[in-house]
């Protein structure tokens, strides 16, 4: 059973570390996890920060996916457009400045 994890990110530097890094130190066997992270234009450091994670885990997860949006469309409408790329059984919506424990 795959889950994929749903994030929408938008100047989001100072809790995206945090966020998935908690998600990576998860008992869950992490080959049966996605990561799809929508991001609504950030002007911050968030995409660089994503990229890092991405380099430093994607062989560790099923998928880690970053969309990188040409505009803010909004919370709910990031979250449709980032699960519209998943191919899991099951879909975990998770706001960034959560952490899983």
């Amino acid at each position: 059973m795959r889950i994929d994890i749903i994030l929408v990110t938008y100047n989001s530097k100072k809790y995206i570390k945090n966020c998935l890094e908690s998600i990576f130190k998860s008992d869950y066997d992490l080959n049966k996890v996605g990561i799809l992270v929508y991001d609504n234009n950030s002007n911050d450091e968030t995409i660089s920060i994503l990229k890092e994670l991405k380099e430093k885990y994607a062989k560790k997860l099923a998928t880690f996916q970053i969309i990188e949006g040409e505009k803010n469309l909004g919370f709910g409408i990031a979250n449709n457009l980032a699960a519209k790329n998943s191919l899991a059984d099951y879909l975990f919506f998770l706001y960034v400045d959560c952490e899983i424990y």
